[in-house]
């Protein structure tokens, strides 16, 4: 209050009256105020806090309202006997199988005499309130009956709608019989309900829950397997003594998704292959099975980290079933493969996430037909690697022609870890496969290794030895993929071409290799080859090698020379007709040794066209033919060799397109001879040990030779070698001499 003076009331004075409306303006206007005191000190309601009163009286209001209503409702007793006293008019007790309550007259309280005549007159039936009143309550739906009906009419009652949803597992709970705690569903073998509802057929819904399978469960009807997902709907297996499967699907039309098989804590020793997934009976040829969203995951059981332990677990295994889509899936921890097939049609396996996976992550046995494996996620990170092969491996392990992969494309996949056999991507002894946009990155040769190196991608033959060939790779492309190379492995390639174990000339043929990037990116990561054919027995014919970017760590360890490099270990593995486009190549070690080949065309190579401008740095030798390589033709003024010791080293004297001459190679002996030759000079590269004595000068008088040695060689000063003493020349040693038409005189010389 302004001036609070404490008059009387009523007042007349002015001062009151301002004092008064400032009261009356907190009580009628205030937003926080619930009382304020008048003139005289007395505390007055405010208008918000009768408000906010009326508020609360109405929250308590419809409390005590809903106490009521829940009071009023049927009060059971138990059964009819002596001693119990009624107090309420809403008390029931049961007698004869009906429930009886106090009578309107009767007083109450009324305790029952245990008579039931004289009781009787007191009292009156309520009929069916009280199975009303509980079928009204929370648990009135676990009063009603109901089985499962086949629908021939529109939905039109609570039984029908229940019998159109899917089947739930708890309804063929009652074949459970092995229940080591009652109290504890995750303690029941839920085998026998899993295979009540498969005899069944239809759809069969999972809960979230973890559900023990101590056996096989095998479908023979068309099945749509449901469950929540990943760590959701959880399937324990345990099928060590009892079986090798846990879910089998010998049918056409089959559905598994959101279904999690965990083996965690399961032992892992084992005599027998097991199977989260089995698709088909390998005999009949089944068709349309969906595998999506579903996990495996601790699935081994090989018992060992030996690789001679072959036996091993498979997530999903589907076999001579097609129209198959694995997708979603996670799968994590297996001593065999992610993902087998075999004989299928019509396959997608797409945008699963595979992480250990020992044996193959994906792999394709043979017979699979216009197939798509894409977008897969594969990784490893146990020391040993990936043993049996490929991370994707293509593999066809039949021998007729008309029963072999066909139509296969692989792309956009990303692999990583370690791997330790083989090459990231296999593909054996295939048709028509196009390899495309994969991403191969951040891997290692694990301990398991035996072959010293591995590939980023692979094309080859599947076989054992010479002989056994299932025949070669026809019309395979590789393009726009990405590998970098892995760390460990004495002799690593980016992409390996092949034709294996073949007793007769058998190329393979069409092979494309184009826009990939195989890089290297130190020493201790790096490929000794980029791209490399090699015909061994069989034969390649119809190569094409062009816009690829390469990055080697060329050497001599590699099974063929030189980054970009073919040779054939006989004239019937020949390679012929070869195309060799605008590849960029370059190598990141120091250029010291003939070996460090940008493109190297090996023996038994014929047919080569390198033609378009390719870029070649980096090496000892840009461009380099070997003895028993076929004819070749060349647009050398295209060839741009960059830091490279010597541009061109050719077997022949020959030359290309435009008549430019390019390096050859000569043989040490004791009596070395130079071939004829035009012009006033020309460099010859010498190759071998052999101890040279002398050189005939004659028909090059006038012409002056520079001598480029690989290895260690000894000159002598004699005969026809006017020398300024022996020259012990070792490797990249030069020798410059001239000739009078009867000796050689030095003019130079370099010892590197």
């Amino acid at each position: 209050m302004t001036y609070n003076t404490g008059n009387a009331v009523p007042s007349c004075d002015p001062r009151d009256l301002l004092d008064n409306a400032e009261s009356l303006d907190i009580r009628v206007n205030s937003r926080t105020e619930r009382s304020t005191p008048d003139r005289l000190g007395v505390p007055r309601k405010t208008w918000h806090g009768m408000e906010c009163d009326f508020a609360e009286d109405q929250i308590d209001r419809a409390a005590r309202f809903d106490t009521f209503l829940a009071s009023s409702g049927y009060q059971p007793l138990g059964d009819y006997a002596a001693g119990i006293e009624l107090t309420a008019r809403n008390q029931v007790f049961l007698y004869a199988g009906e429930y009886y309550r106090a009578a309107a007259a009767t007083a109450l309280p009324y305790t029952l005499t245990g008579t039931w005549a004289t009781d009787s007159a007191y009292l009156v039936g309520v009929g069916d309130a009280v199975l009303r009143q509980d079928l009204a309550g929370g648990q009135g739906a676990g009063m009603v009956g109901w089985a499962r009906q086949p629908l021939a009419t529109a939905i039109s009652t609570a039984g029908q709608m229940l019998s159109a949803q899917l089947m739930n597992v708890w309804e063929f709970a009652s074949a459970i019989t092995s229940k080591p705690d009652p109290l504890d569903p995750e303690t029941w073998d839920w085998a026998p309900a899993f295979q009540a509802a498969f005899d069944v057929g239809g759809g069969l819904f999972v809960p979230q829950a973890r559900y023990p399978v101590r056996g096989v469960v095998t479908a023979t009807k068309p099945m749509r397997l449901l469950g929540l997902g990943h760590g959701l709907s959880v399937v324990v297996p345990d099928i060590g003594a009892a079986g090798t499967k846990v879910f089998a699907f010998e049918t056409d039309d089959v559905t598994a998704e959101g279904i999690h098989v965990d083996g965690t804590g399961l032992a892992t020793a084992s005599s027998e292959n097991k199977y989260a997934f089995f698709g088909g009976d390998g005999v009949t040829k089944f068709a349309r099975h969906t595998y999506r969203n579903c996990a495996v995951t601790e699935w081994n059981f090989k018992g060992d980290d030996t690789k001679a332990n072959l036996t091993v677990s498979h997530g999903f295994y589907i076999d001579n079933v097609d129209d198959v889509v694995v997708e979603h899936n996670v799968v994590n921890g297996m001593s065999g493969c992610a993902v087998f097939l075999r004989d299928n049609a019509g396959i997608t396996v797409t945008r699963n996430k595979i992480h250990n996976s020992v044996w193959y992550p994906i792999h394709i046995a043979g017979g699979m037909f216009a197939g798509e494996i894409s977008h897969n996620v594969i990784s490893c990170d146990l020391a040993t690697g990936i043993y049996w092969g490929g991370a994707i491996d293509l593999m066809n392990q039949h021998i007729p022609r008309e029963t072999r992969s066909n139509g296969v494309q692989i792309f956009g996949n990303d692999i990583s870890g370690v791997l330790s056999y083989g090459a990231a991507i296999r593909i054996l002894s295939c048709e028509n496969v196009h390899c495309y946009e994969n991403k191969i990155h951040d891997w290692s040769i694990g301990t398991w290794s035996t072959s010293g190196g591995a590939s980023a991608i692979r094309v080859d033959t599947r076989g054992t030895v010479v002989g056994t060939g299932n025949g070669p790779c026809r019309n395979v492309h590789i393009r726009r993929n990405r590998a970098e190379a892995p760390s460990g492995g004495e002799s690593n390639q980016g992409v390996y071409v092949s034709n294996q174990f073949q007793s007769v000339r058998n190329p393979t043929s069409g092979v494309w290799v184009q826009d990939n990037d195989l890089i290297s990116l130190d020493a201790a990561r790096a490929f000794t080859t980029g791209v490399i054919f090699h015909g061994f027995e069989g034969g390649i014919e119809d190569v094409y090698v062009d816009g690829n970017r390469v990055v080697t760590l060329t050497g001599g360890s590699s099974p063929v020379s030189g980054a970009i490099g073919f040779v054939a270990t006989n004239a019937q593995g020949k390679i012929d007709r070869v195309f060799i486009g605008k590849n960029v190549v370059s190598d990141i070690g120091t250029p010291t040794d003939s070996t460090q080949i940008g493109v190297s065309i090996g023996a038994n190579t014929d047919n080569v066209l390198i033609t378009a401008p390719s870029i070649i740095r980096d090496f000892y030798v840009g461009l380099r033919t070997f003895a028993g390589s076929g004819p070749s033709l060349y647009r050398l003024s295209d060839f741009v060799a960059i830091a490279c010791t010597l541009k061109t080293i050719f077997a022949t004297d020959e030359t290309d397109l435009f008549g430019v001459v390019p390096v050859p190679s000569i043989a040490s002996s004791s009596a070395l001879v130079i071939p004829a030759f035009e012009g006033p000079r020309k460099t010859i590269v010498v190759t071998g040990a052999t101890t040279i004595n002398s050189c005939a000068a004659t028909n090059h008088k006038g012409q002056e030779v520079t001598l480029v040695f690989e290895g260690t060689i000894l000159v002598n000063d004699a005969n026809q070698l006017k020398l300024a003493g022996a020259l012990n020349a070792t490797n990249t040693s030069t020798l410059t001499i001239t000739s009078d038409g009867t000796s050689w005189y030095e003019v130079s010389r370099s010892v590197n």
